[in-house]
């Protein structure tokens, strides 16, 4: 057969084999809290000091000459930090390793990374906390108190503040009826509300500086497409950004948006998005990814094991100072 014989058993002779070590990827699902969060790294177990009650002047009367001083005290608590790890194992025959082109081992080790770090990240949005896991960024109050038996209810758990009545909550609310049957003005108009009212009304003015928008994918989608009454979409993307080269995608109200498909559905109860800052909840880091390759276990077997394993841990530390976006229908 010839070379050109596109039928030919040796046709493919005349493409180059240094081609056939290319790898094409199968991408995972993004993971943006811990890029948008806190990491720090601990060699053994700790506890932070937190800032319970702040004294306070308010309402004082100044303080005449040789009047008494009146007393202060303010409070102080403790934020535990545990540990929760995630493991894998992978096993490779000899002749994989020998024979694999496109750095397959190495592909594999990459995704063993990669899922470590989604694993954690999905934890730090949905698990259940005290000993059981990571806080949850992305549980409302009444979800993580329904999922945890240690609170008694939503307002003992620390993101109390984002629970009860919509008026006085630290939180905002997104009609899913009106996004879904709404026209585009009312729709327009309901989350342009929700998401100043958050912005500008429900979240301290001390801790408006550095806040960026959490959010999921379906949210995102149900924002993006919206226009206010001049016909200016409501968010604003970056010209010279893409995914690939940075979590932030553009603004809204002027403040960075980050994006994952890795966090809760567009569902009546959960939470939409987030507006925080990245000291608002830590992420804290006994040992980072860790791999560790095993030749003898299953040398018997012509096979090598590849281990690796990650500890960490998520916990809410200023929640004062963050808002929660929530589905309603």
């Amino acid at each position: 057969f010839l070379a050109s014989d596109s039928n030919g058993a040796v046709a493919g002779a005349s493409i180059p084999v240094d081609l056939l070590a290319q790898m094409i990827r199968k991408l995972p699902k993004l993971a943006v809290l811990r890029q948008q969060l806190s990491v720090r790294t601990y060699s053994n177990d700790v506890e932070l000091q937190r800032v319970n009650a702040r004294i306070s002047l308010e309402g004082d009367a100044f303080t005449a000459e040789s009047g008494a001083y009146t007393e202060k005290i303010g409070s102080f608590e403790r934020v535990r930090v545990r540990n929760f790890k995630s493991s894998a194992r992978s096993n490779v025959t000899e002749e994989f390793l020998r024979d694999a082109r496109g750095n397959a081992v190495q592909e594999m080790l990459l995704q063993h990374a990669e899922e470590h770090g989604l694993y954690f990240d999905n934890a730090y949005a949905t698990g259940i906390g005290s000993d059981d896991g990571p806080e949850p960024v992305f549980l409302t109050p009444e979800q993580w108190a329904t999922a945890q038996a240690d609170y008694a209810n939503a307002a003992a758990t620390p993101t109390a503040i984002f629970t009860g009545d919509v008026a006085t909550a630290q939180k905002a609310e997104l009609d899913i009826s009106v996004l879904d049957t709404g026209t585009a003005a009312e729709a327009a108009k309901m989350v342009t509300q929700a998401l100043t009212s958050l912005r500008y009304e429900k979240i301290p003015a001390q801790y408006w500086g550095g806040l960026k928008w959490i959010m999921g994918q379906d949210t995102f989608a149900a924002i993006a497409n919206l226009v206010d009454g001049q016909s200016r979409p409501l968010y604003q993307p970056f010209l010279t950004s893409t995914v690939a080269e940075s979590n932030y995608i553009g603004t809204l109200l002027g403040l960075p948006v980050a994006v994952s498909n890795n966090l809760p559905v567009k569902q009546a109860g959960n939470v939409a998005a987030m507006l925080m800052h990245t000291e608002d909840y830590g992420i804290f880091d006994r040992v980072g990814f860790s791999q560790l390759v095993d030749p003898y276990t299953d040398s018997a077997n012509g096979e090598v094991r590849y281990l690796t394993r990650m500890r960490s841990d998520g916990r809410w530390l200023r929640p004062y100072a963050a808002g929660q976006l929530v589905w309603i229908a």
